[in-house]
Parts: structure tokens; C-alpha cells; sequence
């Protein structure tokens, strides 16, 4: 099912016939989810565990250790004005782990997700993706950590992103919960085609920086943005801001050191996107990093101010 062209109707013919619904449900928004586990009622003695003070990991260590291999699959779809504007699939695994040095059983967690998002810039809380130059409606990745040891990856994407790579991506392998000789272990395991091209791009040269003016870069976050406007920037207020704090004898105490905080003041010229602003007025800007260049040819400045 393509987003943007599959159709309420063509949802609910298939999908929707084995899928729970959101109430109310109809062609002009409807939220569609498929859950699958394996064993069956796994997540039920889960929770029977926890009502008789039994930690989780305990239930899926002896599952483990029975034979079982404890999965869950999940799938979502939603329809907004009569189309299908978003989509998703996650699976989760267990595989056996190993004893620590005090004699602790850790078992695994694989976990594989890919889904649409609205905007990429807005879901990222690091920096502008340099993957993004290459590819603006889609991003590869892995998280740093997780409740446990667990190895994770997924493929976040637009509405935008065209059919076939997202087919691509969410063909799942979860052939390795029946091999008795290999568990599922690594992204790769259990989707494939996605983490090729993960592995793959990561040989490539990284980007170490990214131009402000590259055009690239402009069609994202003009895309993602919810407002743009022209400004003329009128006044540049700047302040010294405390930076860095310790705990001495019980209380956190400033280290004296200081970042120079700005604020600029602008007026609104023209509105080319969004109702955030009026033509006329005038803002104040901050900056959502610590660093920001308010026009070019400027040196950046250090702001601890968000937006």
C-alpha cells in the first residue's frame, strides 16, 4: 500500500479486515493496527508475572531456554482525507544472551522499525543528518542505547519517499526464528535490504560539514518547516549567560565560566509559508542550538536560548 495514492476504500478491503480500528473510523481520518506475537499469549504471562513479582526478564529467559523464540510483530496504517499518509512496521526479538561475570543470565532484544514521519529534521534530536544530502526522504540508523541490551535499527521516511525504496525497506526476514542453529542477532537479520544500504553508505566519505546555502539542505528544512518568512534582521541583543555547573558539598554551584547569549530582533517582510508570523511585525529569534549563524558572512555566535 503507497502512501499518497492508496485509497480508504482499497484499506479497508484489505487491511482493515484483520486490523483493529480507531473509533471513530472513516475515509476522512481512520488509525488502522495489526499485532502478531509468537509464541502465542507470551506478553500475557508477562504481565501474570508482574502481578506475582516476577520480573520480565526472568518469564523471557525461561522461554528462551525452553526453545521458544518470543517476537512481536507490528504494523500500523493511517488514512487522512480519504488516503494513506502514513505507514509502519516494527519487530522485536528475543535471542538467547550469555552469563555475565556475576553469573547473570542478559538475553537480547533485536529490534527492527520502519515507519513514516512527518518531517525527518523534527524526529532527529542531533544535528542535521548528513545522510539526508544524499537521500532527503529517508534516514538509515540505530539508536545509541537501549533498556537493556538489545541491538536496534530502523528507517524513518517521508510520505514522499518513493514507493519502491519503501517497499524495499519494510521487506522483514524473520526466517531466523525457525533455524535451531543461528538466532536473530543483527539488523541484518531481520531486515536485510534496509541494512545493506546502511553498511553500504557507511564506506562512503562522511560529511563533516554541511554549507548552510547548499540547496540540498535548503529543500529539507524549507520542507519541514512549519513557517518561513523573509526578515530583516534590525538589532542583535547579546548577554553573558552562565555555562557549566558542579555539585560541591551538596549543591550545584556555577564554574564561573560563561557563553555570550544572543537574541535577534527582525521585522517580518514576506511570509512564504505557515500563518506563524504576519507581514510587518517584528520578532524576536533564538536560536535552537547553542550555535547560530544569523546571516551569512557573520561568525557564529553562541546562544543558549530555544526556540
Amino acid at each position: 500500500m503507497d502512501l499518497r495514492v492508496t485509497t480508504f476504500t482499497d484499506v479497508e478491503s484489505g487491511f482493515g479486515r484483520w486490523a483493529t480500528k480507531s473509533a471513530p473510523c472513516d475515509k476522512g481520518s481512520c488509525d488502522y493496527s495489526i499485532r502478531i506475537e509468537s509464541p502465542l499469549g507470551w506478553q500475557k504471562w508477562i504481565s501474570l508475572g508482574q502481578r506475582l513479582h516476577i520480573s520480565p526478564d526472568l518469564v523471557i529467559h525461561t522461554l528462551l531456554r525452553l526453545g521458544a523464540r518470543p517476537a512481536l510483530v507490528k504494523a500500523h496504517i493511517a488514512i487522512r482525507n480519504g488516503v494513506a499518509l502514513g505507514k509502519g512496521m516494527s519487530v522485536v526479538v528475543a535471542a538467547p544472551g550469555q552469563k555475565d561475570n556475576e553469573g547473570r543470565w542478559w538475553d537480547l532484544a533485536l529490534i527492527g522499525r520502519v515507519e513514516s514521519v512527518s518531517a525527518l529534521h523534527a524526529c532527529c534530536s542531533r544535528d542535521f543528518p548528513a545522510e539526508l544530502l544524499r537521500h532527503p526522504d529517508y534516514i538509515i540508523g540505530q539508536r545509541g542505547g537501549c533498556d537493556g541490551p538489545c541491538v536496534e535499527g530502523h528507517v524513518l521516511f517521508t510520505p514522499y519517499t518513493a514507493p519502491e525504496h519503501v517497499r524495499r525497506f519494510m521487506r522483514f526476514d524473520l526466517s531466523c526464528l525457525t533455524r535451531w542453529w543461528y538466532d536473530c542477532r543483527t539488523q541484518s537479520d531481520i531486515m536485510p535490504a534496509a541494512w545493506a544500504q546502511y553498511e553500504r553508505e557507511l564506506q562512503l566519505p562522511e560529511a563533516t560539514t554541511i554549507e548552510k546555502s547548499n540547496p540540498r539542505l535548503v529543500e529539507v528544512l524549507g520542507r519541514d518547516a512549519r513557517a518561513i518568512a523573509v526578515l530583516r534582521v534590525i538589532e542583535i541583543a547579546r548577554q553573558n549567560e552562565p555555562d557549566g555547573y558542579v555539585l560541591l558539598d551538596g549543591r550545584v554551584q556555577s564554574t564561573g565560566k560563561t557563553y555570550v547569549s544572543q537574541r535577534a530582533k527582525a521585522r517580518v517582510l514576506q511570509v512564504l509559508k505557515g500563518g506563524l508570523w504576519h507581514e510587518g511585525e517584528d520578532v524576536t529569534l533564538q536560536a535552537p542550538q547553542r550555535e547560530v549563524p544569523f546571516h551569512k558572512g557573520e561568525h557564529r555566535h553562541r546562544t543558549g536560548s530555544r526556540i
